[in-house]
């Protein structure tokens, strides 16, 4: 299927890019011959054209953009030896759990680190099909969040392997994570805190 429809998609693209070529120079023909402003009919013919496929590529790209700036990273609420100091001796009797501990409940998946804390992950889906990963490492016992890493992507898979949507076929909105503004090592930061919260290294975490 995916086979088939790939090369439907250019060539479909293909046509209709030709097609809006010759709309607007019909648009700014007949502008011409009547006497108006045949530049403005060549604009007005081309966003028309344009906003008939790529409607969503500007508001999309704008939205991702403005979730990343505001909302995004990571975020370090309490280091793993202010914990041990508010928690003596607990971290001695924690063990690494490996497997057979994850736990989903609609958008909201749950791994348990050990036996104090879990990784939980969360989709939440914002206008223009815009989804929030909030990552968050909790204490069990207590509900306190000690680090987050929230990312956002634009929610298109890849068609080649799986296809839920005519959307996956949308390359230009297709945007995976944060990292092009400037958010490259919060995914990195939040990994190594979880490492260290799972397996209680002892030694102080760094940014």
């Amino acid at each position: 299927m995916i086979g088939l429809v790939l090369p439907l998609l250019i060539i479909f693209l293909v046509f209709y890019t030709w097609l809006s070529v010759k709309v607007v120079r019909s648009a700014v023909k007949h502008s011409k011959e009547a006497g108006g402003n045949h530049v403005l009919a060549g604009w007005v013919a081309g966003i028309i054209m344009y906003s008939l496929v790529l409607w969503d590529f500007i508001p999309t790209h704008a939205m991702h953009n403005y979730y990343c700036v505001t909302q995004s990273g990571f975020t370090l609420n309490k280091s793993l030896d202010q914990w041990k100091l508010e928690n003596p001796g607990v971290s001695e009797t924690l063990t690494p759990i490996t497997k057979g501990n994850r736990k989903k409940t609609g958008n909201l998946t749950q791994i348990q680190l050990n036996q104090r804390f879990i990784w939980e992950y969360e989709s939440i889906m914002h206008p223009l099909k815009i989804n929030e990963i909030n990552n968050r490492i909790v204490d069990i016992q207590t509900g306190e969040i000690l680090a987050r890493y929230v990312n956002f992507d634009t929610s298109v898979g890849n068609p080649v392997v799986r296809s839920d949507s005519i959307r996956d076929f949308k390359w230009w909105i297709k945007v995976d994570s944060c990292e092009r503004y400037g958010k490259k090592d919060d995914r990195g930061k939040f990994s190594k805190f979880m490492t260290l919260i799972m397996y209680q290294y002892q030694k102080e975490y760094r940014k």
